[in-house]
């Protein structure tokens, strides 16, 4: 018995180690669900995503086999596609022994009909807009190329960078790309080396730099895509405008003084022409003034009844003014 123990110890102790299992993968956002409705090509969209899936979880061994991915398939699907699935035959679907002939069974169920066709059409049309990066008009290009299968490489190099931008396509055939991929790479680095070489010239001091030459580039400048700020159309309104010139302060109070006399006069030419309410019009006339003598006692500011200045006719302090009146008692 004990030498039955210590015979087990040693063939344990000679034994290799035994390998540490993987950690499990962390789990990334799910699939979505596919129902049959969507428009367009929705189908090639989700079985793309649904083979990024496969080739994530492919390190720790699950998803691997044609069956797991087709089951996988099978739970996000409900609707109109899980209906599709349960009604075929079961010779058809014990057919279906790969992941190529799964997906090739639901591109013929849920892909519109002539769907290359279609495909082919909306390529001829598609053109890079201003504002748009290489990046988004490449996806939509690649989602739209995914019906079409006989498409050669040099025809797809073909349609997407004359799809470009004018000058951005100009520069990638400079160096004709052998791929679709390499084209998007090309038109990727352009972008953005023309981007950084935009900022590194608006950001540099000119000053600084006698050697100084502005860019200049064959492209059509997008004004649509242009950005300006309020504080710099100030700032230009504000340069263009003459700066006033420096009064002296002598000058200043002397204009100063002039504008209030002739406010004053003025207010004293319509206090003496506008009646005052409750006033008797009858005793306001000033007899032996002609016409020709109001205008000028008006344009001199002084009173129609003494003829002096520095008071109106109502607070006249002469013998027949106001203020020589006696007051009546009562009020």
């Amino acid at each position: 018995m004990v030498a039955q123990l210590w015979a087990d110890r040693q063939a344990q102790a000679a034994a290799p180690p035994r390998a540490a299992a993987p950690p499990p993968l962390p789990k990334i956002r799910a699939p979505p669900v596919f129902r049959g409705t969507e428009p367009g090509f929705a189908i090639d969209e989700w079985i793309g995503e649904l083979q990024r899936q496969f080739q994530y979880y492919a390190a720790a061994g699950t998803l691997a086999t044609p069956q797991a991915q087709i089951d996988f398939a099978l739970v996000h699907m409900s609707g109109a596609a899980a209906a599709w699935w349960s009604g075929l035959p079961a010779d058809k679907k014990n057919a279906i022994h790969s992941w190529e002939h799964f997906t090739a069974a639901l591109r013929s169920r849920f892909r519109p009909v002539q769907g290359a066709m279609l495909a082919r059409q909306r390529l001829t049309k598609m053109r890079q807009r201003g504002g748009q990066s290489v990046g988004q008009f490449a996806h939509m290009f690649q989602t739209t190329l995914l019906p079409i299968t006989d498409m050669s490489d040099a025809d797809q190099v073909h349609h997407f960078v004359s799809s470009l931008l004018p000058h951005l396509a100009a520069r990638v055939w400079r160096n004709p790309p052998a791929t679709l991929s390499d084209a998007i790479q090309s038109a990727v680095q352009l972008e953005a080396s023309g981007n950084f070489g935009r900022a590194a010239t608006h950001s540099a001091p000119r000053h600084h730099n006698p050697n100084y030459t502005p860019h200049t580039t064959s492209a059509p400048m997008d004004i649509n895509h242009l950005e300006f700020d309020d504080a710099d159309d100030d700032a230009l309104l504000a340069d263009s405008a003459d700066p006033p010139a420096p009064a002296a302060a002598g000058a200043d109070m002397h204009t100063l003084l002039a504008q209030m006399q002739a406010m004053q006069h003025s207010l004293n030419v319509l206090q003496q022409r506008t009646p005052t309410p409750f006033r008797n019009s009858s005793s306001d006339r000033v007899p032996g003034l002609k016409p020709g003598e109001i205008d000028q006692l008006l344009a001199e500011g002084r009173c129609f009844r003494c003829k002096q200045k520095g008071h109106m006719k109502r607070d006249c302090p002469g013998p027949r003014g106001p203020a020589h009146k006696p007051q009546s008692s009562f009020r």
